[in-house]
């Protein structure tokens, strides 16, 4: 019997080896197959209330550290975005702001509040561009009163 076998009656049930909770292996693999598997609270409506606002949050950062955005359109929908450049992965938001767009610093590319691609300065001629790739990785997003949740693992594209 695996050290890390629960048994199903509970009167032969023992506490589960400090292997568990002590090394790292283990801790990897709980990273993706239990924190990475479910909803997380990520915020409130109150960070991202009008229009405009883009909110910069990550998810478990000590667990998974996932660099995440919150956002609130222009129609006043909103997103759970990667808020991680989709060109050379620079984080896009650093703090708290309102804005017309969200634009990465490293290279001018800009995306939609909704996390659709825009622009990227000198790329107009490029074939095949942009593509669905060039968009921010949109995550589901789940509102309960003013909660707000997110999983990794229901990613859209």
């Amino acid at each position: 019997m695996s050290k890390f076998d629960v048994n199903p009656d509970i009167a032969l049930a023992k506490t589960i080896s400090t292997d568990f909770y002590l090394k790292g292996e283990y801790f990897e693999a709980a990273k993706e197959k239990i924190f990475a598997n479910t909803w997380h609270l990520i915020g409130d409506t109150d960070q991202v209330k009008d229009p405009g606002w883009v909110t910069p949050v990550n998810l478990l950062e000590k667990y998974l550290d996932e660099p995440l955005l919150l956002s609130r359109d222009k129609e006043g929908d909103l997103h759970c975005l990667s808020n991680v450049c989709t060109h050379r992965g620079n984080i896009l938001v650093e703090r708290p702001c309102k804005l017309n767009d969200i634009r990465c610093k490293y290279h001018g590319r800009r995306f939609q509040l909704n996390g659709n691609f825009i622009s990227m300065p000198e790329f107009k001629e490029v074939a095949n561009f942009p593509g669905e790739e060039d968009n921010l990785t949109r995550l589901p997003l789940f509102q309960f009163g003013k909660w707000l949740f997110t999983s990794l693992l229901f990613t859209q594209a």
